[in-house]
């Protein structure tokens, strides 16, 4: 019989009724992951819920067989440094299996709502955000968050719980694209349009690579009579040719060029034009966008002449007398070598080909140059 009151102990903890042990509460977000370009720094305003752009809801549920109230506590992490953390309680009790369906303004907040009250914690908005961080309060005094991941974690008990259930997580990517530049072949509109006639012709320009933005070339083709204008050049002309499906927009973006042997007409103008899809929080990603479908990120039109190879011929042996006339040992045992100059002379980021590269080259060698040949 001395073995009995232990064996009172266990079965009196058998007793004890699961929930308080957790167990209580399911939730999870929909959608729980979403990737941006940028987001605006008011997206987490607290003042203003009602502004809040909608990103996702939190569905919580009650799984067991008691009606519970329900604790949630709510953090908010860049970079897994905590931005806030706040902690509301249900204003009645959660029935069994039901559900409630909460938005990211009504979880975003210090303010008490229709479900529930304000339980501890609380944040003035982008003045506590930005003690953060050096770089994060940089970037949101400009109005935008900078690269990084943002993520909720929402930990869900009853009240007469000692500990939380399984938390559900929501996380924002922000992977910001930056400006497009373009380099080769041709100019900004504005001047004459540089001479063009490789084959075929190499489409070269820079952009950051998020991993999940694509990429569009459009190329319109203009008259020799009639070269485009700043007014005129998206709305005249011809669509020469344009990007044909989602496949070959991720191939521009991973390589930053397009080539192909595209029929260009001797003496026409071309213009062309990259363009991103762009994703904010009021256009989050979906593999089905293209960008005429949402927003984008479209560069400047750059310009050119296409030319025939007479007139190339005559490009190609002026610059390479020009090149020769320098005199330098590198330079002249490329020659000997048998490589000759491709008719592009790029100058502080911008391409110039033709008769342009050949006047450029010219001013060029009259000046103090230091050179140096690289790959």
């Amino acid at each position: 019989m001395k073995h009995l009151p232990k064996l009172i102990i266990l079965l009196m903890l058998g007793l004890i009724p699961m929930q308080v042990l957790g167990n209580n509460f399911t939730g999870f977000f929909s959608p729980n992951t979403i990737v941006l370009n940028d987001l605006s720094a008011a997206t987490f305003d607290p003042e203003n819920v009602a502004g809040q752009t909608y990103l996702t809801t939190l569905t919580v549920t009650n799984v067991s067989s008691t009606a519970h109230i329900l604790r949630l506590k709510v953090k908010l992490t860049w970079n897994d440094k905590q931005i806030l953390e706040t902690e509301f309680q249900s204003r009645q009790p959660i029935e069994p299996s039901e559900s409630l369906v909460l938005t990211n303004g009504e979880l975003f907040t210090n303010a008490s709502s229709t479900y529930f009250t304000l339980f501890s914690g609380g944040y003035t908005g982008i003045d506590d955000i930005i003690k953060v961080d050096p770089t994060l309060k940089q970037a949101l005094l400009s109005g935008y968050f900078p690269d990084g991941t943002i993520k909720a974690e929402v930990k869900m008990r009853a009240v007469t719980s000692a500990q939380y259930d399984e938390p559900a997580y929501f996380t924002i990517i922000v992977k910001n694209t930056g400006d497009i530049t373009l380099l080769s072949p041709g100019q900004k509109l504005g001047g004459t349009p540089p001479q063009v006639n490789l084959k075929p012709v190499n489409f070269m320009w820079n952009a950051l690579n998020t991993g999940f933005n694509k990429a569009w070339i459009t190329i319109r083709e203009f008259p020799r009579n009639l070269p485009p204008t700043q007014t005129s050049v998206a709305l005249s002309g011809t669509l020469f040719y344009e990007t044909p499906d989602d496949a070959a927009a991720q191939d521009l973006i991973n390589n930053f060029m397009f080539s192909d042997f595209l029929p260009f007409n001797d003496g026409c103008y071309y213009a062309w034009q990259i363009t991103l899809d762009r994703y904010t929080q009021h256009n989050p990603v979906s593999p089905s966008k293209r960008p005429r479908d949402s927003e984008s990120l479209k560069s400047e039109w750059y310009v050119f002449q296409y030319v025939t190879d007479g007139t190339a011929v005559d490009n190609e042996s002026e610059l390479k007398t020009l090149l020769m006339s320098l005199n330098d040992d590198a330079i002249n045992v490329l020659f000997s070598q048998g490589f000759i100059p491709a008719d592009n002379v790029i100058l502080n980021g911008r391409n110039y080909s033709g008769h342009e590269a050949v006047r450029l080259l010219r001013e060029i060698i009259q000046k103090d140059v230091d050179i140096t040949v690289g790959n």
